[in-house]
């Protein structure tokens, strides 16, 4: 951070709002990826009682200074979440809710291609058998999807709705995305990732 990390709001009214800036820096050993920051919001209600702690993710995306090989043949390529969209910011339990993500390939000069991308949602820590299952659900899709390249230094969207569970605690809850793709290597030949 080059600001103070801890901001105070004296007062906020109900139905009120307050912007608030934090600047940050990243560091020279700051590698080509998506960082999360995590943004904590806690206070005390009229009667002096505290109020429960509001905690979310806010992924920044950073560009690393070029390692030797990046230009050569031998780096690989990465892919990155460089921006997402949520909607409605808060989710409520047993409503669906609408993911838009981009992807960036971070290389400058390989594409990537046969990109196949998977969600995985944690499971639930009810022990009703009835409530146990992953927290979110895709809707009329599953929970792996196919993109078919992305050009070095390009971007490609892609929107999905997920289900909340009726039964999900109220929480910050992660949803894990993963990627396999594939690149040319430095002899020509197609490797995975």
């Amino acid at each position: 951070p080059m600001t103070q990390n801890v901001q105070v709001v004296e007062s906020l009214a109900v139905g009120a709002t307050e912007h608030l800036t934090f600047r940050f820096q990243a560091t020279d050993l700051a590698k080509t990826m998506n960082y999360l920051i995590n943004v904590e919001v806690k206070g005390k209600g009229d009667n002096d009682k505290e109020t429960p702690t509001f905690s979310q993710y806010i992924g920044v995306s950073v560009e690393g200074k070029p390692e030797e090989d990046d230009n050569k043949t031998t780096s690989k390529p990465i892919i990155i979440i460089s921006d997402f969209v949520i909607n409605p910011k808060i989710v409520n339990a047993g409503e669906n809710f609408d993911v838009k993500l981009t992807f960036m390939n971070t290389h400058r000069n390989k594409k990537i291609s046969n990109i196949k991308v998977s969600f995985s949602a944690e499971k639930t820590q009810n022990t009703d058998t009835q409530k146990v299952g992953s927290v979110f659900t895709p809707v009329d899709t599953s929970s792996t999807f196919h993109i078919e390249e992305i050009g070095p230094k390009q971007t490609v969207d892609h929107e999905v709705t997920f289900f909340t569970i009726p039964s999900a605690a109220a929480k910050v809850h992660n949803l894990d995305i993963t990627f396999y793709y594939e690149y040319e290597g430095a002899d020509g030949t197609i490797l995975t990732e």
